[in-house]
């Protein structure tokens, strides 16, 4: 392995009293196997629930000096390892350690932990293999490039990022780009395409700024270094440049606006749905919320939820259930929304739909009663939507039966908005996102995380609706009735929130760009 030839003074047994370049080294070659701790802690406080973003743009710092420290491929090895074992070990704790699903279905919560479990060794691994790559590919240079080849090497750690996006469909609360979705000049990088770009421009300041740390450190190969760091601050520039034109591409020339009420609400089990009674459907809580939102004279009320335990349908079956549903008739619905609902406000719900043995995972726009438009689940996940076949064929079990994707949507067409639909986990799919955005000019995504007891899942998705405002310059609602709810502007900005565990009504005037 290469040599870091730093060199430490001593005056009569005590180090110097002000910190030097050699104190600083000496401190952090004791300390070095904190280095990886402290990396791994910076990046965790930078995403939910700490959300301190900023702390991800110098958070891999500590772990650059470690690998520049140590002094053989097995420490780097291990170095990096730990580093992998504490964040993703956070990341899979904080997200599954709330997930419960139906009792019945034990295989499948199994599997599910044991998903969590195979994800942080996974992580471990990669990570592993990555650094072992770097070190062997840099043992066969002279020292002299060490430095920059490490800077190149690091920003492959966007490749790492880019394999566990796409192993996990997308799914991966952990990546960088997440961590800073709320400071507005690294969010815009995803205007030039993949929120990886996003990720990129991080590690370039992480890199950046450990190189001027190493400057400071040490007094060789300087010439080396400040080459290394001109072609990064150019690259740096070009992308910033290239944000800087996407930005101005497309400036509305009018704008309107929305009004929108969502409810957002804790209950669980049986107080969380309405009843059915002698033909007359009741849901006095979610009741008193509408009577509450109708003051404000929204044009929509969201309610991101089923109102009721089972399905919509003219027809009753229950023979793929293992147990009675309540299915709820359109007119009975109806009935009670007249009664409820100011004519001229638009009722936006979710909900499971039964027709012609089908069972459709929708959103419904209801107006006076009568439904005026539906989006259908068009890209549906597994194991919460349907049971994929080599499941089965295990005998894990989910659902008690399969949804059916929709294939025909439109965006609904209300005064001068058009509003595109995304159901649940749709809000992070590139697919379904840019089909709703196409032809929309805002988009309601309806979610509930109910099989989850802690805030993060939907978190996760808060991040997600805020890099899709961005992408696509398109206001996004993100309404959960668990929270967190969320409203962003066309350039990501926050409207505004309810936080997971709040009950109440958020409202929110959202400005669109006319078509």
């Amino acid at each position: 392995m290469w040599s870091v030839n730093y060199r430490i003074r001593e005056l009569n047994g005590e180090f110097w009293l002000i910190m030097s370049r050699e104190q600083i080294l000496y401190l952090m070659t004791k300390y070095k196997w904190g280095l990886p701790v402290l990396s791994a802690l910076l990046l965790i406080l930078s995403i939910p629930p700490f959300s301190i973003g900023s702390l991800a743009i110098f958070g891999l710092i500590p772990i650059f000096v470690f690998t520049r420290l140590v002094s053989s491929t097995t420490e780097m090895v291990l170095g990096w390892s730990l580093f992998g074992l504490l964040y993703a070990s956070f990341v899979t704790v904080s997200t599954f350690g709330g997930f419960y699903w139906i009792e019945e279905a034990v295989l499948f919560t199994f599997f599910v932990k044991s998903a969590a479990t195979a994800a942080v060794v996974l992580t471990v691994l990669i990570y592993s293999l990555y650094i072992l790559l770097i070190a062997k590919f840099i043992r066969n240079f002279p020292e002299k490039f060490t430095v920059p080849l490490l800077a190149i090497g690091f920003l492959g750690l966007v490749l790492v990022e880019q394999f566990f996006f796409w192993i996990y469909s997308g799914f991966h609360y952990g990546a960088l780009f997440f961590a800073v979705g709320d400071i507005s000049i690294f969010r815009n990088f995803i205007l030039l395409g993949s929120p990886l770009l996003i990720s990129l421009v991080v590690l370039l300041t992480n890199i950046l700024l450990w190189l001027m740390f190493d400057m400071f450190l040490i007094k060789e190969y300087r010439k080396i270094l400040v080459r290394t760091i001109a072609v990064l601050v150019a690259a740096f520039l070009v992308l910033l440049f290239a944000q800087y034109l996407a930005i101005n591409k497309d400036i509305p020339r009018q704008m309107t606006s929305l009004r929108v009420a969502i409810i957002q609400d804790q209950q669980r089990e049986e107080l969380a749905f309405g009843t059915i009674d002698k033909g007359n459907f009741s849901f006095p809580v979610l009741e008193e919320y509408i009577e509450e939102a109708a003051l404000s004279k929204p044009d929509f009320i969201i309610y991101p939820f089923t109102p009721w335990s089972g399905v919509i349908s003219n027809e009753v079956d229950n023979s793929r259930f293992d147990r009675e549903v309540i299915t709820i008739s359109y007119d009975i619905f109806s009935d009670w929304l007249k009664a409820q609902v100011p004519p001229e406000t638009i009722f936006v719900t979710w909900y499971t739909s039964y027709e012609s043995g089908n069972y459709y995972n929708r959103i419904g726009y209801w107006q006076n009663g009568e439904l005026v438009n539906t989006y259908t689940k068009e890209k549906l996940f597994p194991f919460f939507d349907y049971v994929p076949s080599w499941a089965l064929k295990l005998g894990i079990v989910s659902l008690p039966f399969d949804g059916t994707a929709g294939t025909d949507n439109q965006s609904f067409v209300y005064e001068d908005a058009q509003v595109g639909g995304l159901v649940c986990s749709e809000v992070g799919n590139d697919v379904a996102t840019v089909n709703s955005a196409t032809g929309s000019n805002i988009i309601f995504s309806l979610g509930s995380e109910i099989m989850f007891d802690n805030a993060i899942p939907g978190e996760y998705n808060a991040l997600r609706a805020r890099l899709s405002a961005t992408k696509y310059n398109l206001p996004f609602v993100r309404a959960n009735r668990y929270g967190p709810s969320v409203v962003f502007d066309r350039r990501g900005e926050l409207l505004g929130r309810m936080n997971f565990g709040e009950n109440g009504v958020l409202l929110v005037d959202i400005p669109i760009a006319t078509k």
